[in-house]
């Protein structure tokens, strides 16, 4: 998510203090702000500025109010993201907002933290949307990721995936952590007939079990300590659309039974609420367990499972994919290079590639990529010698034995999503940065905003607290 920092983002609200303080807040994030106080101006500027990733608009405004907006964009823009702001929180309006294809909405007064969050999480989301994936090819003048393969396996997984895409039925994405089942998720979702809809992620493994409840079906205000406000799930952000479960295996089993009442009923409640809210969300799930395994030993539901395998692809190691090994080198190394500004791509010395091929992989095409990405830093623009390459692997080896036997599952699960999540490449001081805002946004949440409470919990002075609370924008 880094990467999206440098956004250009539209607030279109009448009131000028508010519109004033929502672009200085984001502008000290690092993202690019502009204000306009009326409807009218505002769709003109978000149809005419393509450099617009993202629309904050308010609910009643001068001349065209949000709905329209939020019409008109999904119409001519449907990648822009909208979120809505709005002092009245009913929940009409917000079943209104959402059906018309709204990403959120924030009900004011909001924190800027809060804010912060939502904008992140939209533009997180409008990439994925934006960023085609390709089937086995890949072309310089195309932009996107690609899913590379000649190999028979492969070959197999891209005629389920158009089987399976434009037919409206839950699909189970199984294979080991590396393989790239964000990919085939979002090439269902792009070749679906919902993919000019919200197209939704969420990391089962990378969100505390007591929050993850409140992160799929939302929350009402003072539904538990830190509730200060209402706040919609992913599964009403992804109606219409697709929502991609990652890591389902990782589900406490009282959220997998509520999983299971949603995708029965096609229904959710807030965690406090009482009200049902229909949504018509298409799930798509992935893992890297094998749930019948884990069903047998009670740690998944077995009914679940059946719901969410409506259809499964298998997605195969990168040691059984034969030479599909060698073309995902090349196209890593062109594509780092570019990244990086190296220049030319650097050449192979003889028996490098005998090396990849022969290697197990158990980090699969995410230790390729790493692997590749370290010797072309190395070489420093000279040729990736076989010693060079052998060293990178034994090296990613041993980190990642390393990290599976010393870090907690769910705190590993959380690093991998963050790198995945940083297309940039920011490498270890964003991973930090990331690390430190969860942890600051995390103790405030369980000392109920009292600074020097979760600056004790975090051992640190509250004025460090403090300082670092607003780079980060969880402190206004």
């Amino acid at each position: 998510m880094n990467g999206d920092l440098h956004a250009t983002i539209l607030i279109i609200e009448d009131d000028a203090q508010l519109g004033t303080e929502i672009v200085d807040s984001l502008g000290l994030q690092g993202f690019k702000a502009k204000h306009v106080a009326d409807g009218t101006t505002g769709i003109q500027t978000a149809l005419q500025d393509r450099a617009i990733e993202l629309v904050i608009t308010d609910y009643q405004l001068p001349g065209i109010g949000g709905l329209e907006i939020l019409e008109s964009l999904r119409s001519h823009r449907p990648n822009v993201p909208v979120v809505m702001m709005t002092a009245h929180g009913s929940s009409n309006l917000a079943i209104k907002a959402m059906g018309l294809g709204a990403f959120d909405y924030l009900l004011k007064p909001f924190g800027m933290a809060d804010l912060k969050q939502v904008v992140i999480q939209a533009l997180h989301t409008a990439r994925l949307t934006r960023a085609e994936v390709q089937l086995g090819f890949y072309d310089d003048a195309v932009e996107g990721d690609f899913m590379i393969g000649r190999s028979a396996p492969m070959q197999k997984v891209f005629k389920e995936i158009g089987k399976l895409a434009a037919r409206d039925v839950s699909v189970l994405i199984q294979g080991e952590t590396g393989t790239g089942k964000e990919l085939v998720a979002r090439a269902l979702f792009q070749n679906s007939n919902r993919a000019q809809q919200p197209f939704i992620a969420v990391n089962c493994a990378a969100i505390p079990a007591n929050l993850l409840e409140s992160e799929l079906f939302g929350h009402e205000k003072g539904a538990f300590t830190g509730a200060v406000a209402r706040k919609m799930g992913r599964f009403e952000q992804a109606s219409g659309g697709t929502l991609f479960l990652d890591e389902v295996g990782e589900m406490p089993l009282e959220t997998q039974s509520k999983l299971l009442r949603v995708l029965q009923e096609q229904k959710i409640q807030r965690v406090g609420g009482t009200q049902e809210i229909a949504v018509d969300t298409r799930i798509v799930a992935a893992t890297n367990k094998d749930l019948r395994h884990e069903a047998s030993n009670s740690r998944f539901r077995e009914d679940l499972l059946y719901r969410l395998a409506g259809s499964t692809i298998h997605l195969p190691p990168l040691r059984e994919r034969g030479d599909d090994c060698l073309r995902l080198t090349n196209y890593f190394l062109k594509r780092t290079a570019e990244q990086l500004h190296l220049g030319n791509v650097p050449s192979i010395e003889s028996g490098v590639e005998e090396l990849l091929l022969e290697h197990s992989w158990p980090g699969n095409v995410r230790q390729l990529e790493n692997v590749l990405r370290s010797a072309l830093l190395d070489a420093q623009g000279f040729a990736l010698t076989k010693d060079l390459v052998q060293l990178e692997l034994e090296q990613e080896s041993k980190m990642l034995a390393h990290s599976s036997e010393q870090l907690p599952v769910d705190l590993r699960a959380m690093i991998v999503s963050m790198l995945d999540d940083d297309p940039e490449g920011g490498g270890l001081p964003s991973l930090i940065e990331r690390l430190e805002r969860c942890g600051i946004e995390e103790c405030l949440r369980r000392c109920d905003g009292n600074q020097s409470a979760a600056a004790a919990m975090l051992g640190i002075s509250r004025a460090t607290l403090i300082r670092k609370g607003r780079e980060f924008g969880c402190i206004v």
